[in-house]
């Protein structure tokens, strides 16, 4: 079992998506071995079967299975698992642009379980919370759990968790946004692009996608241009069929 975890593990940090499959299903397998019943184990490896079927663009199949991973985790009550499966559910659904409001239920039931000790995951619940709150109009509680979440992800170094907070100042149309946001678009653009060269290429596709929309909002055509090339080449890169 965590032979195949960790290989899973590894092919999903280079995109290796097929392998990556292959290697979580394995890593499932190996888990029905062990418990005949639902186990940590078993949660883990459906949350690595979620993430595959994520990175190969496939993210309604990845929004069933991690949905139900998250409910064997509270089963279980595990409240890491909860919270790693409620995370990475909300990743897939920012990228679909649904299903936004049972993030919202997943990550807030998992946050108010995890202990306070547990710093690195309480940052990536509410950096998820404050783009989903973001993007179905609730703006006064994106607000509040993005200046959480920067403020815990600046002093834990978490670029991962900047970035989903800074990513959230786009959700939400031009005309929505405060006025401070509105005159520093560009500004918080380039924030979010040196926060997201830190990370690796499926969070740069991501920002590049979200640059190619801001620059079609704001009729900026090399903004769009520029966005569009430099997607493109993150996409062909590592073989990105979610970036495709």
């Amino acid at each position: 079992f965590d032979k195949w975890e960790a290989a899973a593990e590894m092919a999903l940090a280079r995109s290796a998506s097929q392998e990556a499959m292959t290697n979580a299903q394995e890593t499932l397998k190996a888990a029905k071995r062990l418990n005949s019943e639902t186990s940590p184990e078993m949660v883990r490896g459906m949350i690595l079967v979620g993430r595959s079927h994520d990175s190969q663009g496939q993210l309604s199949e990845a929004m069933a299975v991690l949905k139900s991973a998250s409910n064997a985790a509270r089963k279980l009550h595990d409240v890491q698992l909860s919270a790693d499966a409620a995370n990475h559910f909300a990743d897939s659904c920012m990228m679909t642009s649904k299903r936004h409001h049972e993030a919202i239920d997943l990550c807030e039931k998992a946050l108010k379980d995890l202990s306070d000790s547990d710093e690195v995951r309480r940052c990536r619940l509410m950096s998820q919370l404050a783009r989903a709150y973001m993007f179905v109009g609730q703006f006064s509680e994106g607000t509040r759990f993005g200046q959480q979440s920067m403020e815990l992800a600046a002093k834990l170094g978490d670029h991962k968790s900047q970035f989903s907070v800074m990513m959230m100042h786009f959700g939400a149309p031009f005309i929505a946004r405060n006025g401070r946001e509105a005159r520093h678009w560009r500004d918080n653009l380039d924030a979010m692009h040196r926060v997201a060269e830190k990370l690796g290429t499926i969070d740069q596709g991501r920002d590049r996608t979200l640059s190619l929309f801001v620059g079609a909002e704001m009729a900026d055509r090399d903004l769009m241009d520029n966005s569009l090339e430099l997607l493109t080449a993150i996409s062909e890169k590592d073989n990105h069929l979610q970036l495709y």
